[in-house]
């Protein structure tokens, strides 16, 4: 197996950055954005959130943090915008806001330990942005996976769902794929092992595969963990798109690909709710 990675065409990665989750729904022209709200300083770098919320909500509201795997260094090295601004999370932000929640993305110059500390931030200041301490969910993409699991591994954590689409998961079965691919394509993982075991298995998890994701050893790795999470008895969903590629949310623009997206919302309204 290939495990290089392509270069990028910079015409091809401007339009990368550029694109929208497939699914619009009412009202998401009208969700209201706050941005860059301070949740930590690191090496006098302030780190903000940015905090999309439904127009005229009555709260406090569910929570959905969009878990970032890459520093913005990391990031930095494919564009000049950090992965809050690519167009792929503001528009899953204005999606999950219109949808009833407050969406919450976030700069990172550490991503295990950010993870926390805006997971953190959001419960101490949940009053001041609108959530609902007890009901926050967390979703992560592609290489953002590990950094998500790093929070369901966290006894503190308690979190009401996880959704993962495409990702990377863990090395399991002294596997060592996830961390080469963490050290080529710029992601991170925990520092210290993690396994199923360690996981919140009551934390309900959906998990989206596409059957025809390219991505080195991503499904591979998907496939393994889902096999021990059941084994395990996690409370885990997989949903598979057998004619979707990676990043199916927003290079599939079919009625398959929007009616997943559909399952996600209803997912994580079903959870919140609970």
């Amino acid at each position: 197996m290939n495990d290089e990675i392509p270069k990028i065409d910079p015409e091809k990665l401007k339009e990368l950055i550029e694109l929208r989750v497939v699914l619009e729904i009412p009202g998401m022209d009208r969700v209201r954005v706050r941005k860059n709200v301070n949740y930590k300083t690191h090496e006098s770098v302030a780190l903000g959130l940015d905090v999309y919320s439904p127009p005229n909500a009555d709260g406090p509201l569910p929570a959905v943090l969009f878990v970032i795997g890459y520093s913005d260094s990391a990031a930095a090295a494919l564009s000049d915008s950090k992965l809050k601004e690519w167009g792929a999370y503001v528009s899953w932000g204005q999606l999950v806001a219109a949808s009833g929640f407050v969406g919450i993305t976030y700069s990172t110059s550490e991503p295990i330990e950010d993870a926390k500390a805006a997971l953190e931030f959001v419960r101490e200041h949940a009053a001041e942005l609108n959530v609902d301490p007890a009901r926050i969910g967390i979703w992560a993409i592609s290489g953002n996976g590990p950094a998500a699991l790093s929070l369901l591994a966290s006894n503190a954590a308690k979190l009401k769902f996880a959704v993962l689409l495409n990702t990377y998961m863990l090395d399991l079965d002294g596997d060592s794929t996830v961390a080469g691919m963490a050290k080529n394509f710029g992601f991170s993982i925990p520092t210290a092992a993690v396994t199923v075991d360690d996981l919140d298995s009551g934390t309900p998890m959906l998990v989206v595969r596409s059957g025809l994701d390219e991505v080195p050893g991503l499904n591979t790795a998907l496939d393994r963990f889902v096999a021990r999470a059941i084994e395990a008895n996690c409370a885990i969903t997989v949903v598979n798109l057998p004619d979707a590629p990676h990043g199916f949310d927003t290079l599939h623009d079919t009625d398959e690909s929007r009616n997943v997206i559909r399952q996600v919302l209803a997912f994580m309204k079903a959870e919140a709710s609970r």
